[in-house]
């Protein structure tokens, strides 16, 4: 959704997106920063995986799917300390 398309993997998407925050909140002990990385890692694999079965092409998922957990594990471990800090 975010690049700006709707497709027949957006609600995949966004039920994982729903499993991600309800396991979230299960393991809310564990420190936010680790569960974070360690959660947009599943995410990502299982994105990944999925858009591979459903026939999309390796070129354009892994890059897609590794950047983002990139992204999203920079700001884990870059942002979430200074949140904790703040609550």
């Amino acid at each position: 959704m975010l690049i700006g398309r709707i497709d027949e993997k957006l609600p995949i998407s966004m039920a994982a997106i729903s499993a991600v925050a309800l396991a979230a909140t299960v393991f809310s002990n564990v420190d936010i920063t680790q569960l974070g990385i360690a959660l947009a890692l599943a995410y990502n694999a299982a994105m990944f995986t999925l858009s591979i079965l459903m026939g999309g092409g390796l070129a354009w998922n892994l890059p897609y799917e590794v950047t983002g957990f990139i992204f999203n594990a920079l700001l884990f471990a870059n942002v979430a300390p200074l949140l904790k800090q703040l609550m």
